[in-house]
């Protein structure tokens, strides 16, 4: 398996098994789909490692204009969006929250599914909020 640039997560997956002789099982690292990199995600899986993403409300505007659009689609929130995208990709993500009526709004992502073109359309958050 071809090592990545230094600069990638899955690059210290490498220099960790390299050092310890085993790949870790889960590997949890900020995620959302304004950081979402289809290369990383391809790479975890490649060596088996889960990813599990912290922050990912934090780190997604969810006033975006597609966000809003596919929550009102569905009749949720745009947070409840941004954990079902996570587990479309089968990443595990940890919101957080004190409240616990959003703890519990946040548990509510079962209810729907997210289709291939509105997932597509998420990832796309994150090249482009690279580019601007």
């Amino acid at each position: 398996m071809a090592a990545l640039d230094d600069h990638r997560v899955s690059a210290h997956l490498d220099e960790l098994a390299r050092a310890t002789g085993r790949m870790p099982s889960v590997n949890q690292i900020e995620w959302s789909p304004a950081l979402y990199d289809a290369e990383e995600l391809r790479a975890h899986r490649e060596r088996g490692v889960t990813l599990e993403g912290y922050s990912p409300l934090k780190t997604t505007n969810l006033r975006d204009r597609r966000l809003v659009a596919i929550a009102e689609s569905h009749g949720v929130t745009t947070a409840q969006v941004v954990i079902r995208w996570h587990l479309e990709h089968e990443i595990v993500a940890i919101p957080k929250s004190t409240h616990p009526e959003r703890i519990a709004e946040n548990w509510d992502v079962f209810g729907f599914e997210l289709s291939a073109e509105e997932i597509a359309e998420l990832d796309d958050l994150g090249p482009a909020a690279r580019r601007d």
